[in-house]
């Protein structure tokens, strides 16, 4: 038998929890427990965000159970970011296929209802979020830019690991970014050196990208690494 780890059983202790409640002992956890590593960086991210006044949204392309989500959120408002929507951006099923000898198909399903509790009791406010639910080379789309009216990015988390899936999402937010907005790429470390890292995954994709050039690196923390756009141009 596999005992769930320290964070999610923190998790599954306080999604069982009533509201307002839950949202207490996810903040007691947090800070005094399980302290989120991301924490830094992240605030680094948001306090830019402020300083350079970048309205736009909160864009999380893997959300998983939803930890990183809930910083955010936490964060925006810490900062006086009231505009902000939060995005999440899922399958809810888990990676679509596996690469190299790092992720395999089906890694990282978390249901969409036990994202949605867990973010609900943690304090995000709903009315906020925004759900788009599949596989990204299906679901994200210029309909889906309307239907949400989803037009400016001002923090975009992508964790979806996979180097296809990375390479859909940016060609996705193309249209959104905007000077000072700020990508973080979660597993930009993600493979081992004898695995060309280069080659695969996150890294790969940007490197492809045509606006990668128009960002310059902003932080680095563990195998996460964060850029800044700095100029709207392709050359």
């Amino acid at each position: 038998m596999t005992l769930p780890s320290g964070k999610d059983f923190l998790r599954q202790f306080f999604a069982m929890l009533p509201l307002p409640f839950s949202k207490w002992v996810y903040g007691l956890a947090r800070n005094s427990i399980f302290p989120d590593p991301r924490q830094s960086y992240f605030e680094k991210a948001f306090r830019k965000v402020r300083e350079l006044e970048v309205r736009g949204d909160y864009l999380e392309f893997g959300v998983y159970q939803g930890g990183s989500f809930i910083l955010a959120a936490r964060l925006a408002a810490q900062y006086g970011l009231s505009g902000m929507r939060f995005v999440a951006f899922d399958s809810f099923q888990g990676l679509p296929e596996g690469e190299g000898k790092r992720f395999a198909a089906g890694e990282f399903a978390c249901s969409e209802e036990y994202f949605t509790r867990i973010v609900a009791r943690a304090g995000v406010p709903m009315d906020k979020v925004v759900k788009v639910k599949g596989w990204y080379n299906e679901s994200l789309t210029e309909a889906v830019k309307e239907k949400y009216k989803l037009e400016r990015a001002a923090v975009v988390h992508i964790d979806c690991d996979l180097y296809s899936s990375t390479k859909d999402v940016l060609r996705f937010i193309e249209e959104m970014v905007q000077v000072g907005t700020v990508i973080i790429f979660d597993d930009w470390c993600a493979f081992r050196k004898e695995d060309r890292p280069e080659e695969f995954g996150e890294p790969k994709a940007f490197k492809e990208w045509p606006l990668g050039k128009s960002f310059e690196e902003f932080a680095e923390f563990r195998a996460s690494k964060a850029f800044i756009m700095t100029a709207r141009r392709v050359s």
